[in-house]
Parts: structure tokens; C-alpha cells; sequence
């Protein structure tokens, strides 16, 4: 492009833009330099995105250079309208305020009831901190939190886990939330790199083929659906609503091709982190860096743990532009807390009886025979180990251990070696043995 003739290319287009629109001087004055990064990236995710769709040669065909600039316009207009619609860029749902009763059906727990307390100065651009055992209710306390952002007109949800099972498990809930409070048909994405194997995104899928060549098919359009458009390369999280891995998000950061896009398709939405406190040094860094600048794109940023320390929590709550003495409440609790202001933590009850946890200190050799004994009585074991070699071994030493007991106990193997169909069947079993809302 450093031809004279691009240069001049360049200048007309300007004059062109400038007759059409108008517009005053323009100023920029960004009030800190964050604001003025974070708009360029925004800019060049969005420019990125419209160029993808002003390329769709079914919706905008060839035009001749001397055609009427003002008439051109307006035909532009109306087509990309079209390619938008095509391509499946629904609103996000902007409800009215609801209670956690109206929204899920059942009275409140502790947590919610202190979210409900605090929704009023959960605006977009606010931090939430949420820290509470397991059980709590913590996927329903960050789904409350985007509901009430919603209600204000909020760009949408990116659900973020850190292994794609717990993804594609969330992407159940998330789903189940949606077909019950919302009417319409609404965009929800499954990120990650195993997601085309996924059998619930290819309901999804199939559900939004269904819409676009059957006129009113039974409950299609009132239920979530996952348009081609955004399942190729690059557009997941440009989606209005998404689930996935926590590492779609973090290439936003990194310097990595098509970052911005990541970003822009993060910018303005409630982004959720599950099991923050799992993530090592490395990545809770990257993370710090991506809630930074979450943070000057307006983005609500969510955080679940069971175990957060406290240096995690400082450095999270910096990385955020919180300023000022934070006091930290007992734990479980609650922070909410905007840039340039003081954190607000609030404590609240556990909704169950403290269970109390006695550890012993066993033999290898010892373990096998134990569990089988205290598994004849009834009841439910999980052994995890850190190799899938041994988690195999195991599972076979422990068939062998049971004997004839095998035929009335249960045992299951899950590790991230399985050929992918099978790893789903055994992720769906453990699920359905022992998620929500299943009565064990």
C-alpha cells in the first residue's frame, strides 16, 4: 500500500465518509492510557468482524464506482442488516429485574440472597468476587449476576472452566437456563477445542438449521441455538453467549494472532472464571493481565473459587484498578468492587452444617482393600491420582479387589486419554450419577 495511487485511494474514502457522515471534530481524549489501548483493540476486533461480513458476496454484489453515494448508503444499510441477521447476531436477552425466585424456581440460598443485596451497585465494569465451599450455588450466583447486567442492556456472557468437561457440563446448565427464562431464540456457543464432538452443541446446531429452513418448528425458536457463522475459526467468542475453556480468553492477552478479535468479542460482556483457584502461577498472571484490560473494555468480570488466598485475591483486585483498603470478610463471602474505588466484602452463612474432615495417612498397598470394604456398605468413592497410567492401573487393581462384588458395584474410569466419544459417554455417566439435577 505504498503506492501513490493507494494513498490516494485512502484520501477519497475519507472525504467520502466525512461528506456522508458529517461529524464534528473529532476529539479523543482517553482519561487514562488503558482507555485509549483498549479502544484500539476493541476498533480492530470490530473492524476485523465487519469485514468478515461485508465479504459474504450473496449479500453484497459488485457496484459500480460512479454509483450515487448517498443511495449507496442506504442500500449498504439494509444489507448488512441482512448479513447480521444471517450470520446470527442476536441480541442478547434484556430482561426486566427479577429475584432469584422468579428466575430459577426455588427459594434463594445464603449466597444469592447476599448477591440480591448487593445487585444494585453491580454495574457493567464491576468486579465480583464470589468465595464459597462447594454446593453453595455459585454457577446460579454468577448467572443472577448476569441476569441483573442484562436487565441494564449488557452485551452478553462468556462462561469460562478450566477443562473442557466442566465446560461441556456448565454448557447444560447454562442451556437449561436459558429455555426457562427467556423467550426467543438465543445464541449459545460451546468454546474449545473439542467442542465439535460435543453432542449437546450439536443439538445446538442442528436446532438452528431448524429455525432457518422450517417455518415455525415446534419450540426451536424458543430455545438456544448455535449458528454456523460463529463456529468456524476465530468467531466463538464473538457469539452473544458462550461456554468454554478459560485458554480462549487468555490468547486475547498473548501475543497471539487474531488477539484483538478475542477481545473485542469479551468487550461490554459478563465474563465468568470457575475454579479461579486452580490456575498455577503462570496463568494466574496471564488472568490478572486479561481482567486489566476486561476492565477498559467494560466488561463484568465474575470470579468463582472455593479456596482463594489471599495474594491471588490482591493481586486479581489490583490488576482490576481497585484502589484503597479493601477489609476482608469471613469466609464464605462476597466482594464487589470498581476501578479507582475500595472493594466492598460481605460474609454470609454456609447453607450447610460444616462437615468435618478427618485425614489419614495410608499405604498404597492398604487403600485398595479398604475402599472395597467401606464401598460393600453403600455410599460413593472418588480416588483421583496424577497420572493417567496409574488412574488405569488403579482401575483395574480395584475390579480385581472386588471380586464377585463387582457385579453390584460400580466402577468408573475417566481420564483425558480416552478416545474423545468415549470420554464424553463417561462424562455424561458421571453426570448424570452425580450432577445437578439428578435425585443422588
Amino acid at each position: 500500500g505504498k503506492k501513490p495511487a493507494w494513498k490516494a485511494a485512502r484520501a477519497s474514502l475519507v472525504r467520502d465518509l466525512v461528506a456522508l457522515f458529517k461529524p464534528a471534530t473529532p476529539v479523543l481524549e482517553p482519561t487514562f492510557p488503558e482507555e485509549l489501548h483498549a479502544f484500539c483493540v476493541d476498533l480492530a476486533g470490530l473492524t476485523t468482524a465487519a469485514d468478515w461480513l461485508g465479504s459474504d458476496a450473496d449479500v453484497f454484489g459488485y457496484v459500480s464506482p460512479d454509483i450515487d453515494l448517498v443511495e449507496h448508503f442506504r442500500d449498504a444499510k439494509a444489507r448488512a442488516r441482512t448479513s447480521v441477521a444471517n450470520a446470527g447476531f442476536r441480541r442478547p436477552p434484556a430482561p426486566s429485574p427479577r429475584s432469584f425466585q422468579a428466575l430459577f424456581g426455588k427459594s434463594p440460598w445464603p449466597l444469592h440472597e447476599a448477591i440480591e443485596k448487593l445487585v444494585a451497585e453491580i454495574h457493567p465494569g464491576t468486579l465480583v468476587i464470589v468465595e464459597a465451599a462447594m454446593g453453595e450455588g455459585k454457577t446460579e450466583a454468577a448467572l443472577l449476576v448476569y441476569d441483573a447486567i442484562a436487565a441494564t442492556g449488557g452485551d452478553g456472557l462468556f462462561f469460562a472452566l478450566p477443562t473442557q468437561a466442566t465446560a461441556n457440563q456448565i454448557l447444560g446448565r447454562v442451556e437449561r437456563y436459558l429455555s426457562t427464562s427467556f423467550e426467543g431464540a438465543h445464541g449459545l456457543h460451546l468454546v474449545h477445542g473439542g467442542a465439535g464432538l460435543s453432542d449437546k452443541y450439536d443439538v445446538l446446531k442442528r436446532r438452528a438449521l431448524q429455525i432457518r429452513s422450517v417455518d415455525g418448528v415446534s419450540g426451536a425458536d424458543y430455545a438456544p441455538v448455535a449458528d454456523a457463522w460463529f463456529t468456524r475459526s476465530k468467531r466463538a467468542l464473538l457469539a452473544p453467549l458462550g461456554v468454554g475453556t478459560v485458554d480462549q480468553a487468555l490468547l486475547g492477552v498473548l501475543r497471539s494472532k487474531h488477539h484483538f478479535l478475542r477481545l473485542h468479542g469479551l468487550a461490554g460482556k459478563v465474563f465468568v472464571v470457575d475454579e479461579v483457584h486452580a490456575y498455577d502461577t503462570f496463568t494466574s498472571s496471564i488472568l490478572a493481565r486479561l481482567c486489566e484490560w476486561l476492565e477498559a473494555l467494560g466488561t463484568t468480570v465474575v470470579l468463582l473459587s472455593a479456596t482463594l488466598s489471599s495474594p491471588q485475591r490482591a493481586n486479581l483486585l489490583e490488576a482490576y484498578g481497585v484502589t484503597g483498603p479493601t477489609e476482608v470478610a469471613e469466609y464464605p463471602r462476597l466482594t464487589v468492587a470498581r476501578r479507582g474505588e475500595g472493594a466492598r466484602s460481605i460474609a454470609f452463612p454456609s447453607r450447610r452444617t460444616p462437615v468435618r474432615v478427618a485425614l489419614a495417612w495410608l499405604s498404597r498397598s492398604e487403600l485398595p482393600g479398604l475402599l472395597a470394604e467401606k464401598l460393600r456398605g453403600g455410599g460413593c468413592c472418588v480416588w483421583i491420582v496424577n497420572t493417567v497410567a496409574r488412574a488405569q492401573a488403579l482401575y483395574l487393581e480395584m475390579k480385581k479387589v472386588l471380586g464377585v462384588d463387582i457385579a453390584t458395584i460400580e466402577v468408573q474410569l475417566l481420564h483425558a486419554r480416552f478416545p474423545m466419544a468415549q470420554r464424553l459417554a463417561a462424562e455424561a455417566r458421571a453426570e448424570r450419577a452425580f450432577g445437578p439435577p439428578g435425585p443422588n
